[in-house]
């Protein structure tokens, strides 16, 4: 490794019969062998192969999105502390609905009964019921 480089950079000219041996080459984190650094994923301040930039619990690719916990990646499924739908249990990514100490999909938000989206609801045992529903209209 050169000397003032950042972790997992080997600098130029240290590929071995590499291609490009004046391109700058990288370790990755996860298999230990270098790659050149214009193909490599840059995340965790450390260096990865696409193919080997995945969740930590399941294994799954995180090209497409992911979430830092302890230094560690995971998918939005695995990552400890997610925001979790009271309706579907699937994990909240972008905007959501808070409503009865809950979080809810924009789309799971809708009434227990007709199942129809609401602009105004009650609480029926921790259940959104539109006014329809419940009477109030």
């Amino acid at each position: 490794s050169s000397t003032g480089s950042p972790p997992g950079v080997l600098g130029e000219g240290a590929a071995k019969g590499g291609k490009n041996d004046d391109q700058t080459m990288v370790i990755c984190a996860r298999c230990n062998k270098e790659m050149p650094q214009s193909r490599a994923i840059n995340a965790l301040g450390v260096f990865w192969h696409s193919a080997c930039f995945s969740c930590t619990t399941c294994d799954c690719s995180l090209t497409g999105g992911w979430k830092r916990h302890e230094g560690k990646p995971y998918c939005a499924d695995h990552a400890p502390n997610v925001k979790r739908c009271a309706r579907c249990s699937e994990p909240l990514v972008g905007s959501y609905i808070n409503a009865m100490d809950k979080s809810w999909h924009q789309d799971c938000f809708t009434c227990r009964r007709c199942k129809k989206s609401m602009d105004s609801f009650v609480d029926v045992g921790g259940q959104p019921v539109c006014a329809d529903c419940y009477g109030l209209k």
